[in-house]
């Protein structure tokens, strides 16, 4: 598996399914749907990465990519989703992250008081990469939960996307 260090480049490989969401300025005029499905794809792809990756030395600064690319893309799904109604989802995925909150912490993941999870860098950094990897990496571990319901997000979100399309076409039709 390569490494890839630059954030940038990173994050714009989550979004591959819908660049524009990676960035906030794009995100103000898109539906809350298509962000949903864009936003929901992107942390999958982040959680698979955490949870199959090598944790070890020589993989700090793809480590702390990574963990802040799985922050950012939970925090974008946690702007959109309490306006979206097919959500429901979003409320076990919160509840994982909650209910994990201690094991985040330790590692340097925090939930603030708006539900947003924030990166405590010098925490991060200074943890072990073998003490990050058993909070996020292996098949029964926070990630593997996030990619499921991240998963179920996304097959919501992106059917509402079709089935808006698909009234439009209807309408313009008619």
């Amino acid at each position: 598996m390569s490494t890839i260090t630059n954030y940038d480049y990173l994050l714009r490989n989550y979004y591959s399914s819908n660049r524009l969401a990676r960035k906030s300025y794009n995100r103000v005029n898109m539906k809350s749907s298509e962000l949903a499905s864009a936003d929901s794809a992107a942390i999958k792809k982040v959680a698979k990465t955490l949870k199959d990756m090598e944790y070890n030395s020589d993989n700090g600064v793809s480590i702390y990519n990574n963990v802040k690319a799985f922050v950012d893309t939970y925090n974008n799904l946690s702007e959109n989703a309490d306006k979206d109604p097919t959500m429901s989802n979003w409320k076990r995925l919160k509840k994982v992250i909650k209910d994990n909150s201690s094991d985040l912490e330790d590692i340097g993941i925090s939930i603030k008081s708006s539900g947003k999870l924030e990166v405590d860098k010098t925490k991060l950094v200074s943890c072990s990469p073998e003490k990050i990897g058993k909070v996020l990496s292996g098949d029964n571990t926070i990630t593997k939960s996030v990619m499921d319901y991240a998963a179920r997000i996304q097959r919501s979100a992106k059917a509402l996307v079709n089935s808006k399309n698909t009234s439009m076409e209807k309408n313009s039709s008619a």
